[in-house]
């Protein structure tokens, strides 16, 4: 989720500090900004009620996968 890290970023919090806001573990918290684990529902519904004017739709973008169009214009 480099959207979750970009955004602590540029709000100068610690992974540390993101993960108390949000009411979950360190390693929780990194999981899910490694990409190792999808953000849970309660997860998603503590980001927005912490961080309220957040667009949410970030954590739907689906990825684009290149195999795929490569394998479409063949």
């Amino acid at each position: 989720m480099s959207h979750l890290k970009d955004f602590r970023k540029a709000n100068n919090f610690t992974a540390k500090e993101m993960a108390d806001k949000l009411g979950v573990s360190l390693s929780l918290y990194w999981k899910v900004e490694g990409d190792e684990r999808l953000p849970s529902q309660n997860f998603l519904a503590r980001f927005k009620s912490v961080f309220p004017t957040f667009d949410m739709n970030i954590f739907f973008a689906q990825p684009e996968h290149h195999s795929y169009s490569q394998s479409k214009k063949e």
